[in-house]
């Protein structure tokens, strides 16, 4: 009878504790969301915390355990918040201490440069259930003189909206006009168009040379026996192991060349639909957007197939 009602007893403080953190969950806005979760991981490296985390970041979270749980940001501070509906940004300063930085503090002072300082962080969290929950942590680190993104982040008055707009091309209708569009703020209207089979499946969209114009490498992943009626979605919380990842170099005319890869953890969007194969050409479309200078193509192409011969 004694252990029975020890049990009851210690049910009922579970129950109470569960109601109170859901209740006091519901109360608290993104940045104090966050503010909490990363006190509870710098007491607690080893644990996941899980319950912050929107389902798809949990499920991934889960998935990776292995590799997670050591990371550190101390002197932590919030710069601003935005929220629009059920989406929030939070933005935040402060020193990430994991293996990483480490490795980069050290190979800066191997080089004569000073090490990491402060970093800047762009936390998106989603409402789910009445409380907030964080989707992703992108963290913009200083390196020397120069910046590490992890991943690439927009400025402060374009978080939310710019990756919004990237979202939105997995979803969007395709145009009924030739592929073209602008790439790092330049006119991009390609020369060449071709699908290329060797240990990659890749679709390279060139305008002129290509170590010297300007050009998108679309990695499409494992190479397969055809590409024909493809399709590839890219938005919101996509899976960045089973997504295409894109490289780009644009060329400035003076200078060096602008040079950005994404995956989609950067939050990139697109949509890439292939056709029938007719002989050696793929008809597609796409509308792909990149989170650096508002960079997007869209249209109807037809690729060239080329097999790249490797061991």
């Amino acid at each position: 009878m004694t252990i029975k009602y020890e049990f009851l007893l210690l049910l009922s403080i579970v129950v109470t504790l569960s109601m109170s953190t859901s209740v006091s969950a519901e109360n608290l806005s993104p940045s104090q969301v966050f503010v909490e979760y990363v006190q509870k991981r710098n007491a607690d490296p080893a644990r996941l915390f899980v319950e912050y985390l929107a389902k798809p970041a949990k499920t991934k979270a889960e998935k990776a355990s292995n590799s997670l749980g050591t990371t550190r940001i101390e002197n932590m501070k919030v710069l601003a918040e935005n929220i629009n509906g059920d989406h929030a940004t939070v933005s935040v300063s402060g020193t990430v201490k994991d293996s990483f930085s480490a490795a980069i503090n050290a190979a800066s002072t191997a080089l004569g440069a000073p090490p990491s300082k402060t970093s800047e962080g762009t936390i998106f969290l989603v409402r789910e259930n009445g409380a907030w929950r964080i989707e992703q942590e992108n963290w913009l680190t200083e390196m020397g003189n120069k910046k590490r993104l992890a991943p690439t982040a927009p400025s402060a008055a374009q978080k939310l909206g710019s990756y919004e707009w990237c979202w939105q091309a997995s979803a969007a209708a395709f145009p009924q006009t030739p592929l073209a569009g602008n790439v790092s703020g330049i006119a991009f209207k390609p020369t060449q168009i071709s699908l290329e089979h060797g240990l990659r499946d890749r679709l390279m969209i060139q305008k002129g040379d290509l170590f010297e114009g300007t050009s998108i490498e679309i990695i499409l992943g494992e190479p397969l026996s055809t590409q024909s009626n493809k399709k590839y979605i890219v938005g919101r919380n996509a899976d960045s192991f089973n997504s295409p990842d894109i490289n780009f170099r644009a060329s400035t005319g003076t200078g060096p060349p602008d040079m950005h890869s994404f995956t989609a953890a950067d939050n990139y969007g697109m949509r890439l639909e292939f056709g029938q194969q007719k002989g050696d050409l793929l008809p597609g479309y796409i509308v792909l957007r990149l989170p650096y200078k508002q960079s997007c193509v869209q249209g109807y192409f037809y690729a060239k197939l080329k097999n790249i011969p490797h061991n």
